[in-house]
C-alpha cells in the first residue's frame, strides 16, 4: 500500500512538472507570436506612409504640369546635355586690302582711304579769299567749310574792314577819311577726284559786299568833300587743288589754290561838294559790270585772292 501511494505521488509530481513546462512553452510561443504581429503591423504602417508620400509627390508634379498647360503624358524627359564644342581653331592671318569708301559713306572701313575721306562730316575754318570793292578797301573773308558727303560741301564766310585816316595841319585839320567795307561769301565746293593727300575740286561761289568812304576837308583849304557808297554782287567759278598735310602728320590742315572766271556787278553813288556853293552837294551814280579771268596786279595779289587755308575739326 505504501509503495503504491509513493508511485501515485511521483506520477502526480511528474504531471505537474509537465504541465508547468507546457505552460512555459505556450507563454514563449505567445510572446513570439505577439512580437511577430507587432513587427508586421509596423512594417505595414511604414509602407502605407511611403505610399501616401509618393502619391502626394505625384499629385504635386501633375499639378505643376497642368499649371503650365501640359498633361503628365506630354512631359518630355530631360534632354541629354549637348556635347562639348571642340576648341576653335586659330584664325589664319589675313592681309587687309584698302578699299575706296562708297560715295557719301564716312564709315566704309575703319581707316580712311585719303585725308579728304577723314574730314567728311567735319567743319574746317580758315581764310577763304578776298573780295575787291571799287572805291573802297578790299576785304579778306574768314569762314568755315563743311563737307556734306564725299563730293559736296558748303562754305560761308564774313569779312570787314573799317577805320579812319586823319592828317592835321598846324591850325585846322586838313583831311579826315572814314571808311567801312563788309562782305558775305557763300560757296558750294565739289570734289572731282581725291587721293591720299590731295583732291581736285570745283568751287562755284557768290559774294555780296558794301563799302562806304567819307572824305572831309577844311573848306578854307579845299571844298572837295566826297562821300562814296558802293554795293557789289559777284559770282565766281573756280577750279584747283587742295593739299592736306597728312604726309607731315597733319591731315586736318589743308591749303587750297584755285583759278577761274570772275564776274562782278557794282553800283556806286558819289556825293561831292558844289564848288560854287560848298553847302550844296552834287550826286552821281555809276554802274559797272566786269567779267574776266582771275587776275592780279602784283605777285602778292595771287596769294591773297586765290589761296585759301583751312583747318578741320
Amino acid at each position: 500500500m505504501g509503495a503504491s501511494r509513493r508511485t501515485g505521488g511521483s506520477r502526480s509530481v511528474e504531471r505537474r512538472a509537465g504541465c508547468a513546462v507546457t505552460l512555459r512553452h505556450a507563454l514563449v510561443a505567445l510572446m513570439v507570436i505577439g512580437f511577430l504581429c507587432e513587427t508586421a503591423s509596423s512594417t505595414q504602417a511604414q509602407g502605407a506612409e511611403a505610399e501616401a508620400m509618393e502619391t502626394e509627390s505625384e499629385g504635386m508634379a501633375r499639378g505643376g504640369v497642368v499649371a503650365f498647360g501640359l498633361s503628365s503624358d506630354e512631359v518630355a524627359p530631360p534632354e541629354a546635355p549637348p556635347p562639348e564644342a571642340p576648341p576653335p581653331e586659330a584664325p589664319e592671318a589675313v592681309t587687309a586690302i584698302p578699299m575706296e569708301p562708297e560715295e557719301g559713306s564716312r564709315h566704309a572701313h575703319s581707316k580712311p582711304s585719303s585725308d579728304h575721306a577723314a574730314v567728311i562730316r567735319h567743319f574746317g575754318v580758315g581764310y577763304l579769299g578776298r573780295v575787291q570793292i571799287p572805291g573802297a578797301s578790299n576785304v579778306s573773308v574768314v569762314g568755315a567749310r563743311y563737307w556734306l558727303s564725299e563730293r559736296w560741301g558748303i562754305q560761308a564766310g564774313l569779312g570787314f574792314n573799317a577805320g579812319r585816316n586823319r592828317r592835321d595841319s598846324e591850325e585846322n585839320p586838313d583831311f579826315i577819311r572814314d571808311f567801312f567795307a563788309g562782305a558775305l561769301h557763300v560757296g558750294a565746293p565739289f570734289v572731282l577726284h581725291h587721293n591720299k593727300h590731295y583732291k581736285f575740286l570745283f568751287v562755284p561761289e557768290v559774294h555780296f559786299a558794301v563799302g562806304t568812304v567819307d572824305d572831309e576837308r577844311d573848306p578854307a583849304i579845299d571844298t572837295d568833300d566826297r562821300e562814296i557808297d558802293t554795293f557789289v554782287f559777284g559770282f565766281n567759278l573756280k577750279a584747283g587743288a587742295e593739299i592736306h598735310f597728312g604726309f607731315m602728320g597733319l591731315p586736318k590742315l589743308a591749303l587750297q589754290g584755285t583759278v577761274g572766271i570772275s564776274s562782278q556787278f557794282s553800283t556806286q553813288r558819289r556825293r561831292n561838294a558844289d564848288p560854287a556853293d560848298p553847302s550844296q552837294s552834287l550826286s552821281t551814280r555809276t554802274r559797272d559790270f566786269a567779267f574776266s579771268t582771275v587776275n592780279f596786279n602784283d605777285p602778292w595779289d595771287f596769294f591773297a585772292a586765290n589761296i585759301a587755308a583751312l583747318y578741320y575739326f
